[in-house]
């Protein structure tokens, strides 16, 4: 499996959903990254990346079991927490459209936020961390 198929398919469910882009940027063009945002992004914005992963070969099928933050990034902390509301409606308990291999579990695992401030400027971020299970069709 690779870890670019995953990451497709998590990027369709976060685009997919409307009340999620209308908040990053519309449908066309939201404003979703992988690993880290471009430096002329514009806030707001989400982020997404491999936290954790194992393949268990615990089972005669292939495997595996995988962790994604998903971070929600803005200059308000109402807004960021909106986001992450809007990636979670996306993410627990739905499916990903992975090629060639079935998700048989999602979800939200830990939740977390930080504030960091620079130059006067203080940047809300909420992270979920998004598990997702899979096996080989």
């Amino acid at each position: 499996m690779t870890l670019l198929t995953i990451e497709a398919g998590l990027y369709a469910s976060l685009a997919g959903g409307t009340a999620l882009t209308d908040l990053i940027g519309g449908a066309v063009n939201p404003r979703i990254y992988n690993r880290i945002a471009p430096n002329v992004a514009v806030l707001p914005y989400v982020i997404f990346y491999l936290a954790d992963g194992q393949i268990p070969n615990e089972t005669p099928r292939q495997d595996g079991d995988y962790v994604y933050r998903v971070d929600a990034w803005a200059l308000t902390r109402t807004l960021a927490e909106t986001m992450q509301k809007k990636i979670f409606d996306l993410l627990d308990g739905q499916s990903l459209s992975v090629a060639g291999w079935s998700n048989y579990d999602s979800k939200l695992r830990r939740l977390f936020s930080e504030a960091e401030a620079e130059k006067g400027v203080i940047y809300w971020r909420y992270t979920g961390e998004y598990q997702f299970k899979l096996a080989l069709d």
